[in-house]
């Protein structure tokens, strides 16, 4: 019998309350929320949005070599000033 080897998935949410977090394996948004601090995709990390993920002013996702930002859902700028920038 073979086990295969699969990376941990971890359901969350965006964070909240200004923190930056480090997404080192496979993670996956499901709810609407609001993200408020900074995201990096760490090599070899996935990030999955499957939800609508409003992004306050000032907050980001980075994406290192290496690592993936699967978009299935939306992002959105939480205010009118807000900017989301993608850089490959």
């Amino acid at each position: 019998m073979m086990a295969a080897l699969m990376s941990p998935l971890t359901l969350a949410e965006a964070q909240d309350d200004g923190s930056t977090q480090t997404i080192n394996n496979s993670e996956t948004w499901t709810s609407d929320n609001l993200l408020d601090g900074n995201v990096t995709v760490a090599s070899g990390g996935v990030l999955t949005i499957d939800g609508s993920i409003e992004v306050a002013t000032g907050s980001k996702i980075t994406v290192d070599s290496g690592g993936s930002l699967i978009l299935n859902g939306a992002l959105n700028g939480a205010e009118s000033m807000s900017e989301i920038y993608m850089e490959v």
